[in-house]
């Protein structure tokens, strides 16, 4: 029999498309910027680029207040006409462009302090079956927020709802354990 991991190594490969195999076979022809071009023939790299040089002058001409939740399409366009209405393609550079500094410092403080909260009620005392599973939703936000540096996510409502989830798992993990020390203390 064959194990999920076999028939995933065995199919996985062919079920990705022709485009992206071409596309990761550009990563080899980057030895230097001279060749970018021969990677990158569409030209989404230097574009993308210019985006985030373009990001990066709406955040320093507009570092206390930005331009405002959901307007960094707007100012990309008046910044860089010849760009147009693009997305900045991180989540970090454009939340510090639409909200400013306090904005960028409220939403990285909301994001720690789950995860501190988190591995606050872990480490109160051993681990059980709920903080195996908080590990592995907290690593989905970990791994979201790397992710965070390739595209603009913070607008999307469904991390939002599992940092929420994680919340809550940590916090009933900690009270479960709470709450059976003092049954176990009593025996």
């Amino acid at each position: 029999m064959v194990s999920p991991a076999g028939v995933s190594a065995i199919f996985g490969p062919a079920s990705v498309p022709d485009t992206v195999w071409h596309r990761l076979a550009g990563i080899s022809k980057l030895t230097s910027t001279e060749t970018v071009a021969q990677a990158d023939p569409e030209g989404s790299a230097a574009q993308r680029l210019e985006i985030q040089k373009t990001a990066w002058r709406v955040f320093v001409d507009h570092p206390v207040r930005g331009v405002g939740l959901g307007c960094y399409p707007q100012a990309n366009a008046l910044y860089s006409p010849k760009l147009g209405y693009r997305d900045t393609h991180d989540t970090y550079l454009n939340l510090a462009a639409e909200t400013g500094v306090p904005g960028l410092l409220l939403w990285l403080g909301l994001v720690a302090s789950v995860l501190r909260h988190v591995r606050r009620c872990r480490r109160s005392t051993a681990a059980d079956a709920l903080s195996v599973e908080t590990v592995w939703i907290e690593r989905a936000i970990i791994g979201y927020l790397v992710a965070g540096l390739f595209a603009s996510y913070s607008g999307l409502t469904m991390f939002y709802l599992v940092l929420g989830a994680l919340w809550c798992a940590a916090t009933l993990s900690g009270s479960v354990r709470t709450a059976a020390a003092p049954a176990r203390a009593a025996t």
